[in-house]
């Protein structure tokens, strides 16, 4: 590796923590975008794409509580793509989630250190707050937040890249014969983590059975990945119809009126719809790049506001400082549903510039009352359901090498939550804090999260059947002739038995409040233990 390629990577690793829009750039968190990224630079991109179908099963799901970073796995994409690519062949892509797991794990500590430091951005968006300094608060959030992410994320990846890929790849070849077929099984067994993950965070045990569906459709019939997801929303709708029709009608049909929704438009406004588009984009380009433990996506939202709040309360700085200070108050929530929240602040902040009785305790009440339920929401449709749904669905053509496999899943869920953020912003603003009492309280959300869900479940069985493989290379005696009990015992029972049996107790477990760390330990040891042993790992092939 050159040390050109090294810088490179660096800055791809750099892009994707700055974290340029939500949904858009920080999809490069994705294994299979980082994966993407080592391609292009390193000039091998079929490689880079089949070690992401590897690598990114394990973390399909995942989504960081709380702001924290259990793991990193864009650097578990990136690391294990460079290591593999610059081998030149000597290190398998189905070792690849050998590297993956401690870079994931080592790499998680640089996001510790980033979201501790952020502080300082915080309390300087502060003073600035005091002098109306809004200029100060734009660079706090969003230029010295990304500088310093330089610092602590481009230098160190580039420096590791440089001295510790090949490093990385010597070692791998010195592997013993028994210790490669161990780290095999592992490979082959870790993506189940992914998947009952994406099990476990979707929580709806009486849709279980579509798992198990998708998983034993599959597994008998081989049907590919398209012909499945026809399959899986066909499911989803007769599950609703059937659904509806068992469903008592809802009282009283409606929220609000189309009398009390024309009475709220129609009342005079400061701010025109282009105001809040721009405020929408404004949070949606802010919304994680400076996010800190003590106060979270606080100075995001913000930046967010400053437009508005100079228009709002021009020529009154005590309004306008006032105003500063409350929305950088401690803020948390999903970035694309959660925009709901902004445009009822709007709302309250325009009627009260208006002259009307709006204290700003309330203002902040109905932030601080409506950020967790709507990123309880958003998490469950946008991260647990879309975001994985889609990537699971081009992982197939990843395998193949295809670099669109990366590309395509990126710009779907850009336009599916780009979308959702524009209208849930507008209908926030537009019906106040009538359209939280009305989304948090409507049926067609429950009815997109179980649609969503009987088909994510679905097509997470479906594919764990291919991407999963639990299999035991035992040879057992009868009758005086040798059998292999995974083909001629198991596979006759049900195919996929054992992989699915994984999959399973790797969703117990985490259903009993197992963290994704000590699962990944687990598997780990589960796989290397057995597959030294040969207890595990691919049964002989059958004589011709």
């Amino acid at each position: 590796m050159t040390l050109t390629q090294a810088i490179l990577l660096g800055c791809w690793y750099w892009l994707y923590t700055c974290s340029l829009g939500y949904g858009f750039l920080n999809f490069m968190q994705q294994t299979i975008f980082a994966c993407l990224g080592a391609g292009l630079i390193l000039g091998d991109v079929p490689t880079a794409m089949k070690v992401a179908a590897v690598v990114q099963p394990m973390y399909m799901a995942f989504m960081g509580a709380g702001g924290t970073v259990a793991v990193d796995q864009a650097s578990a994409g990136l690391v294990s793509a460079a290591v593999v690519i610059t081998s030149g062949g000597s290190v398998p892509v189905e070792q690849a989630t050998i590297i993956a797991v401690p870079v994931a794990l080592l790499c998680a500590q640089l996001h510790t250190i980033r979201r501790i430091t952020a502080a300082a951005w915080v309390h300087m968006a502060d003073r600035y707050a005091e002098k109306l300094n809004y200029r100060g608060i734009y660079l706090a959030g969003l230029v010295y937040t990304n500088l310093w992410k330089i610092v602590i994320f481009w230098i160190p990846m580039s420096i590791g890249m440089y001295f510790g890929a090949e490093s990385i790849a010597n070692l791998m070849r010195s592997l013993p014969e028994w210790l490669t077929n161990g780290l095999g099984v592992v490979s082959t067994l870790m993506p189940a983590l992914g998947f009952a993950m994406t099990v476990n965070v979707i929580g709806r045990k009486d849709l279980l059975p579509y798992f198990f569906a998708g998983f034993f459709f599959v597994a008998y019939t081989g049907t590919a990945t398209m012909p499945t997801a026809m399959v899986a929303v066909f499911l989803a709708f007769i599950h609703m119809t059937i659904q509806n029709v068992n469903k008592k009608e809802d009282e009283g049909g409606g929220i609000f009126t189309k009398e009390e929704v024309e009475e709220i438009e129609g009342q005079k406004k400061i701010l025109t719809k282009k105001d809040v588009f721009r405020m929408w984009v404004t949070w949606w380009w802010a919304c994680e790049q400076s996010n800190s433990f003590e106060r979270l996506q606080s100075l995001a939202f913000c930046i967010s506001m400053i437009a508005p709040i100079k228009k709002l309360y021009a020529g009154n700085e005590e309004e306008q400082r006032a105003a500063l200070k409350r929305h950088l108050i401690f803020f948390n929530t999903q970035g694309i549903w959660g925009s709901v929240i902004h445009g009822i602040t709007l709302a309250l902040e325009e009627q009260r510039a208006m002259g009307l009785p709006v204290a700003e305790q309330a203002i902040i009440s109905v932030k601080n009352g409506l950020m967790g339920p709507f990123a309880g929401i958003g998490d469950t449709i946008d991260w647990s359901t879309i975001r994985p749904l889609t990537i699971a669905f081009f992982l197939p053509y990843a395998a193949e090498g295809h670099w669109w496999a990366a590309v395509c899943p990126w710009l779907i869920v850009f336009a599916i939550t780009f979308s959702e953020g524009t209208y849930f912003t507008q209908l926030g603003y537009r019906l106040g804090t009538r359209a939280a009492v009305s989304i948090l309280e409507s049926g067609q959300v429950q009815t997109i999260i179980t649609f969503a869900s009987v088909m994510g479940l679905f097509m997470m069985g479906g594919m764990s059947a291919t991407m999963v493989s639990v299999e035991t290379p035992i040879m057992i005696s009868s009758g005086g002739n040798q059998m292999s009990l995974q083909l001629d015992v198991l596979d006759k029972v049900a195919p996929g038995l054992m992989t699915v049996l994984a999959v399973w107790f790797t969703y117990k477990a985490l259903n009993r409040g197992n963290s994704m760390m000590k699962m990944t330990f687990i598997l780990l040891g589960i796989g290397l233990v057995f597959g030294c042993l040969g207890i595990l790992g691919a049964p002989p092939t059958p004589a011709a």
